[in-house]
C-alpha cells in the first residue's frame, strides 16, 4: 500500500495539491466511499479545509462526487483506480500443482 500511497502523492504534487490530499485518494482506492467527516478525521483538519480540499480533488479529477448535501461522498476515478491497479498484489501467484510447472528434479530432491 505504501507504493500506492508515494504514487498518489506525486499525482497530487502534479497540480499543486498539497500532500494530506493523497489520504483521501488513499482511502478512495482502498475502495471505499471518501466522506468529508473521514477525510477530516484523517488528515486532521477542519471542516472547510476538507471541503477545500475535497473540491480541489474534484476539480482535478481525482474523485468523483456522489450525491448532494446530506450523504454527499466522493469515489476514486479512473486516474486512482489505474494508480491502485498498478501496484496491486496478485493473489496466489504460481499454482504448485499445475501440471505444466512441476519439475520432478526438484521433487526428488526434495524427498532426498
Amino acid at each position: 500500500m505504501s507504493q500506492v500511497y508515494e504514487e498518489l502523492v506525486n499525482e497530487t504534487n502534479k497540480y499543486g495539491l498539497h500532500e494530506r490530499t493523497a489520504l483521501a485518494h488513499l482511502e478512495a482506492a482502498s475502495p471505499s466511499r471518501v466522506r468529508n467527516a473521514s477525510y477530516r478525521v484523517s488528515a486532521g483538519v477542519s471542516n472547510n479545509l476538507a471541503s477545500r480540499d475535497l473540491k480541489a480533488l474534484v476539480d482535478a479529477g481525482f474523485l468523483i462526487p456522489k450525491r448532494e448535501r446530506r450523504g454527499r461522498h466522493y469515489v476514486a476515478s479512473d486516474i486512482v483506480m489505474k494508480v491502485r491497479n498498478r501496484n496491486r498484489l496478485t493473489r496466489g501467484g504460481v499454482d504448485p500443482f499445475a501440471d505444466d510447472e512441476i519439475n520432478p528434479k526438484l521433487i526428488q530432491e526434495s524427498l532426498f
